[in-house]
């Protein structure tokens, strides 16, 4: 709207001595009753003027125009009423008036006034006096040029970018469309432009400057946007052949895209039905379909367009339990899922066995020998089976009675024999020297033969193991014997005296003899190998068989003798 400006009439008339006095309420005798009005470039004015009832016809008067924009008076534009006698009806006074842009003013807006009114009597009135009122203010607008609603659209989708082109001033500017299409801001040249379906939509674009309205016209085309869903109820075992279903919306004929990269084409039937070779529980999807419009929508796994081929072969884990045992029970356990399933024992076992939850992924096995056993257990999923296997070995515990470390022996003159242990089933065994002298040529064979024996005592543990069954040992003793040790005392310097190897070197040693009897006969401590076959006193023994003890750090001999002296 034009700012309308009131400015105050410079005039040298004179004035009419008829003004009111203060205070006084007198009819005008003259009012200007034409109410603002606005043109778009031009128009007819029906200027209207009532006169006083009260005062003398006939009237003239002066209509001034100016321009509302500069107060500056419009001198071309000025009109003027003479002798105007009002009916016994009306005392109005109606007259017309063209206006338009340019033609008799520069500004955009006019203000009308009565500038003066002069009575039947000879009486001047002027706007100051009070007795003239009114006034009436036209706006003139200019019609936009160069506006535009843009180029004719055909796209994908059921959206659009609007842009319009704005020629020229304006108050105002919007969009008018067809039922079911949706502008977000109807009153931007550049918006946004939606629909519920496809289909042609007509588009105005207008532009208004006060009472000026231009308009332009272009028609918007959505094609829509294909979409595509994928499902499939295929079950398989393994692997097979499933089927899936494409169901499909939009312009068809279409093309499918899918993840396994293959491609349908030319798809006519909305609910499109196909076969796909399957290897394990795996997944497909469509990754783009196309439309006949070449409208195409991406898809990266949103749902419904993810179809799961289901395997029904059953997820098993590994069954625990102890590849050994001691006794003749075990727990076995499997993780296994869908389906249900059971135990069972495979052949070559080396025995029966009883399952007190055949069915139970979790069950106590009890059997009847030791030896070594294999267990199944089979899940069963719709008719869809997977095996899994173990094996186990059952130790029943030793009893001492089971096996022996043979007898205790004793040898003569020999640094070899040959041991005679036994061994029970399903066990091993091993020796081990505990005391004495000699190898063990095969440590782990009952009948191993032990060499390197020398004259003494050998202690030998026959340990034997079942399983991880705890172990037990029993003993055998090797005693090496040399033949009875025998002196001739008889002075010719050959086996006169008692030798004792190394009875030198053992510290704190003691000989002592005894007759068959029992009776201690001679005893010498720190012995030097020096008895040649006497009594405590010297005196010679008889010949015969005796008995020594030779006791030392570390050393306990005990063994018989014989004294028998040749003739000289």
């Amino acid at each position: 709207m034009h700012k309308r400006l009131l400015f105050p009439l410079i005039t040298c008339l004179l004035i009419s001595t008829t003004t009111p006095a203060k205070g006084q309420e007198v009819q005008a005798v003259a009012e200007l009753l034409t109410p603002d009005t606005d043109f778009c470039e031009n128009g007819t004015l029906n200027i209207q003027i009532r006169f006083g009832d009260s005062y003398e016809a006939p009237f003239d008067a002066n209509i001034d125009i100016y321009d509302a924009e500069t107060g500056d008076s419009l001198t071309t534009a000025y009109e003027m009423i003479s002798g105007y006698y009002p009916s016994n009806y009306d005392n109005n006074y109606t007259y017309q008036r063209s206006i338009h842009v340019g033609q008799n003013f520069n500004g955009e807006g006019l203000r009308i006034i009565i500038s003066k009114v002069i009575d039947g009597e000879g009486r001047v009135f002027f706007p100051e006096s009070g007795l003239i009122k009114g006034e009436t203010l036209v706006n003139l607008y200019k019609k936009p040029g160069g506006c535009s609603a843009g180029d004719d659209q055909s796209l994908c989708g059921l959206s659009a970018e609007l842009k319009a082109t704005v020629g020229g001033a304006s108050t105002a500017i919007y969009w008018e469309a067809a039922d079911g299409l949706n502008i977000s801001d109807p009153q931007t040249a550049a918006t946004q432009v939606s629909a519920n379906q496809p289909g042609t939509y007509p588009l105005t674009f207008v532009q208004e400057n006060g009472p000026c309205r231009v308009s332009d016209e272009m028609t918007l085309t959505l094609l829509g946007q294909p979409s595509a869903a994928l499902y499939s109820d295929s079950e398989i075992c393994g692997s097979g052949q499933a089927e899936f279903t494409a169901s499909l919306q939009g312009n068809g004929p279409w093309k499918l895209e899918l993840s396994d990269d293959s491609s349908i084409d030319a798809i006519q039937d909305p609910e499109h039905l196909f076969n796909r070779a399957i290897e394990g529980p795996s997944t497909l999807s469509i990754t783009k379909v196309t439309d006949s419009n070449n409208c195409s929508t991406l898809y990266s796994g949103e749902e419904g367009t993810v179809a799961e081929v289901v395997d029904l072969t059953p997820v098993l884990g590994s069954i625990t339990g102890e590849s050994e045992i001691c006794g003749s029970q075990i727990t076995l356990h499997i993780e296994a899922h869908p389906g249900s399933g059971s135990w069972s024992l495979l052949p070559g076992s080396a025995g029966t066995a009883d399952f007190s939850e055949v069915n139970d992924p979790e069950t106590l096995v009890s059997v009847d020998t030791q030896g070594s056993y294999a267990f199944r257990w089979t899940q069963n999923n719709k008719g869809c089976e997977k095996q899994a296997d173990f094996e186990t070995t059952f130790f029943f515990p030793l009893q001492a009675t089971d096996f022996t470390a043979g007898p205790d022996t004793t040898l003569y003159q020999r640094d070899q024999y040959r041991l005679q242990a036994t061994l029970p089933e399903y066990a091993s065994g091993q020796w081990l020297l505990l005391s004495g002298s000699g190898t063990v040529l095969q440590p782990n064979n009952p009948h191993s033969e032990i060499s390197g024996l020398s004259p003494d005592t050998t202690l030998l543990i026959w340990e034997v193991k079942r399983g991880n069954c705890p172990p037990l040992s029993d003993q055998t003793t090797i005693h090496v014997k040399e033949p009875p040790t025998g002196i001739s005392p008889n002075g010719d310097g050959k086996n006169d005296y008692l030798v004792i190897r190394g009875a030198t070197t053992i510290n704190n040693n003691e000989l002592r003899i005894f007759d068959q009897q029992g009776k201690l006969v001679y005893r010498k401590k720190d012995y030097n190998n020096d008895w040649g076959g006497t009594d405590q006193e010297g005196k010679d023994l008889p010949d015969g068989y005796y008995y020594y003890l030779f006791t030392g750090e570390n050393t306990h001999i005990k063994d018989y003798l014989i004294i028998k002296r040749s003739k000289r």
